[in-house]
């Protein structure tokens, strides 16, 4: 499947806004609360800033009584999982021993670990530590 084109993200998040009015809920803060949706995830949503049909959308469109079908009307299709996935989880698996510390730890890791691939794949030359 393709990726979302920026204009079919913006209109989603904005379909997706108003419904969200519909039922009383127009603020990001509230929004969060009810759904459990990082609020910085809720405001990428709305403006349009994703390209791809994520857990955060799919509860977003629950919580709004969103029919999901509208989702392929703006061009939205979910993707298929990228084939190496399930090599990813099941290394977190093996070295997870169950805690949240652990977790914490993993999850620290694989996010820091992502900055530093994609500041490798942009072609920065000289990467500092600390940064």
């Amino acid at each position: 499947m393709r990726n979302i084109t920026e204009n079919e993200a913006k209109n989603f998040g904005n379909y997706l806004r108003q419904e969200f009015a519909k039922v009383g809920l127009s603020s990001q803060s509230r929004i969060e609360i009810v759904t459990g949706v990082d609020q910085t995830q809720i405001s990428k949503i709305f403006n349009g800033n994703f390209r791809r049909v994520s857990s955060n959308l799919k509860i977003l469109c629950k919580y709004a009584n969103c029919d999901y079908s509208k989702l392929s009307e703006f061009g939205v299709h979910e993707m298929e999982e990228p084939p190496d996935r399930d090599r990813v989880l099941k290394a977190f698996d093996t070295v997870w021993d169950g805690t949240k510390e652990h977790a914490d730890v993993i999850a620290h890791l694989i996010l820091v670990t992502g900055r530093f691939t994609k500041r490798l794949h942009s072609g920065e030359k000289s990467i500092k530590r600390g940064e």
